[in-house]
């Protein structure tokens, strides 16, 4: 049996690969990942400020404003000046982002359900389930 160390390794590795593997499948035109975690961001809180934003993904302001000014390119999001702080600049979703955000999630969700359908067999995609309550309630704890 892999002793606990083998498992968190492998666990960490695996979750690695599927994630940059499910990063990678994006449609034409969709959202680039630090564009479609922008808009997540924008999706999920509603309207912010550059700051916030970039706080929120880790990221220097410069690099934000930078994915910000993509964004705004493409019609996905638009800045506006805080009528609290006219230092401060607020981002917002447009429709058009929401429907870029969703379509590269659609994408996304779609190659995950085909290798789902192709790889696994009916008691595997069950086992998958049962997996997934696992890792979320690994995901949720804390550290001590």
């Amino acid at each position: 049996m892999d002793s606990i160390d083998d498992i968190a390794s492998r666990l960490r590795q695996v979750v690695r690969l599927v994630y940059r593997r499910v990063q990678t499948e994006t449609g034409e035109g969709s959202p680039t990942r630090s564009e479609a975690a922008a808009l997540s961001w924008l999706d999920e809180r509603g309207p912010m400020s550059l700051r916030a934003l970039a706080d929120l993904e880790q990221v220097r302001q410069q690099s934000m404003s930078q994915s910000v000014d993509a964004l705004q390119e493409r019609g996905w999001a638009t800045r506006s000046p805080d009528p609290n702080d006219r230092r401060q600049v607020i981002i917002t979703l447009t429709d058009a982002g929401r429907v870029a955000l969703e379509t590269g999630r659609s994408v996304r969700q779609a190659w995950i359900v085909d290798a789902m359908q192709r790889l696994l067999d009916d008691d595997e995609r069950a086992m998958l389930a049962r997996s997934l309550d696992l890792l979320e309630r690994i995901s949720r704890a804390d550290r001590r």
